[in-house]
């Protein structure tokens, strides 16, 4: 991934090459009009489109289709007119018609090199993006609670422009955390409570209540739980169902846990490829970031594609492993080790904290229950 690509900078650089081809169209337009010089004759009245310049785009074919239109009718106009100046007009209409052919060998090289290779650079943007919510741990991708809008203020792009250089995760967390007012959380939180069995209902149920008392490391660790246990339990559905073919029938949790689903259910998604299951931190990262790599090439249907893989640059991030070592010091985003064993103080766990897991849980438990209903 090139994580030097900036979407607004190359995004002004296409306006700027576009604006270049627009005014190299309206120039050869232009000379046409003005070999005419419609204006020292008198000609029978006929009505002639106006050209219209705008808009170009898709546009620009039908455009340039009713000017031949208009060409064709000046000539029939001009038939009977026995002048050397009609006859020359009557020339210039017919050069006309190709116009359109003209104006296509227009385009610059670099320009159509940048558009074959938009695709590319945008993918590219995409992923990295995904990266940064990951690292952040933040799931809101397809969040029906959030507009466009409200989506785009939190955006990586937009959160570099709007944050100093020295801002901290709190920082970007708790500018984030303003989006998510009583009313949305509620929301996400209703939504969420449709996908779990009954038990973990009344689990997810008293996380809410400490969440709205602010007791949220007692919420963290009961969203973390839930977040655990849907993987293993979606395991034991699949193993059930026959779904782990000709692998061995282990049931795992964490980060495995997850792999060993995307494995058995979502790969088909990705041509069959799977990233790192299992292994020291480094084998799992380098893994994931190679699979990225991989699949960047075809994110067609990315309603389904994305919000997969940005649960799982979350959850490769909530579960890795901890270094005890660095105790007091404690990892920058929440981390599901640090939080099970108790390395936690109260004060450590925010609300932003408790969100994260809200959001990691609600796109988790809507992927497994679509799997459940063959949905994915």
């Amino acid at each position: 991934m090139n994580d030097e690509f900036d979407y607004e900078k190359s995004l002004s650089a296409f306006l700027e090459m576009y604006n270049e081809q627009q005014n190299r169209i309206k120039s050869v337009l232009n000379d046409t009009v003005n070999v005419l010089s419609l204006n020292t004759l008198k000609i029978p009245e006929i009505n002639v489109p106006k050209i219209d310049f705008e808009p170009l785009g898709g546009k620009l074919k039908g455009a340039f289709n009713i000017d031949v239109g208009a060409g064709k009718q000046l000539r029939g106009a001009f038939e009977n007119i026995n002048t050397e100046k009609v006859k020359g007009i009557k020339n210039t209409l017919d050069n006309i018609n190709s116009t359109a052919e003209r104006l296509c060998n227009i385009f610059t090289k670099e320009f159509i090199d940048f558009l074959s290779n938009v695709g590319i650079r945008i993918r590219e943007s995409l992923l990295l993006e995904l990266s940064i919510f990951g690292e952040l741990e933040w799931c809101y991708w397809g969040v029906d609670e959030l507009d466009d809008f409200k989506l785009w203020d939190m955006s990586p792009t937009y959160l570099k422009e709007y944050l100093d250089d020295d801002a901290s995760i709190k920082d970007i967390d708790a500018y984030i955390t303003n989006y998510f007012t009583k009313k949305i959380i509620i929301s996400i939180a209703d939504r969420t409570a449709l996908n779990l069995d009954e038990k973990d209902v009344k689990k997810f149920d008293q996380a809410m209540i400490d969440f709205r008392a602010r007791r949220y490391l007692d919420c963290a660790n009961l969203l973390a739980s839930l977040i655990d246990s849907q993987s293993i339990k979606q395991e034991l559905d699949d193993l059930k169902k026959g779904r782990y073919g000709e692998f061995p029938d282990n049931i795992t949790q964490g980060w495995q846990a997850f792999y060993i689903v995307f494995r058995n259910d979502l790969s088909k998604y990705f041509d069959g490829k799977v990233f790192v299951g299992k292994g020291k931190k480094e084998k799992r990262e380098n893994g994931f970031k190679e699979f990225m790599e991989e699949v960047k090439a075809d994110l067609s249907d990315y309603e389904t594609k994305i919000p997969i893989l940005l649960l799982a640059s979350c959850l490769i991030k909530f579960f890795e492993d901890s270094n005890w070592k660095n105790y007091p010091q404690k990892p920058e985003v929440i981390n599901r080790h640090w939080l099970m064993h108790g390395m936690y103080d109260i004060d450590d766990i925010t609300k932003s904290d408790c969100i994260k897991l809200l959001l990691m849980l609600n796109q988790l438990t809507d992927i497994y229950t679509k799997i459940k209903k063959g949905e994915l």
